[in-house]
């Protein structure tokens, strides 16, 4: 006799508000010209200086950061990305740049 292994999956359906949630948990919360909102981080490459290149950049290092800007109910928020000033920009690139590497993603 041979025992027959039986896997079962389920599929678990979210309503739209707790999927929302679920999706909201993974940004980051910031702010523009005051107003809040929510980051999520589409790429973040950050090269770390090198002392033998040739040009500034590579020199000194830089971090390449393309975000997408959401209201504080996860939906996308074009009209604010308009308002935003090279200042808020800066200070949610810091932002970015600290989860990064609290997270561990430094190397």
């Amino acid at each position: 006799m041979s025992n027959l292994a039986t896997s079962f999956s389920t599929k678990r359906v979210l309503s739209k508000s707790a999927s929302l949630k679920a999706r909201i948990s993974g940004y980051l919360e910031a702010s523009i010209q005051g107003i809040p909102c929510l980051i999520e981080v589409d790429t973040c490459n950050v090269v770390k200086g090198n002392s033998r290149a040739d040009n500034p950049n590579d020199y000194y290092g830089y971090a390449d950061i393309e975000f997408t800007v959401y209201d504080r109910k996860g939906y996308r928020a074009v009209w604010l990305e308009k308002k935003m000033t090279d200042e808020d920009r800066e200070a949610i690139e810091e932002k970015i740049l600290k989860a990064n590497t609290s997270n561990g993603f430094d190397d």
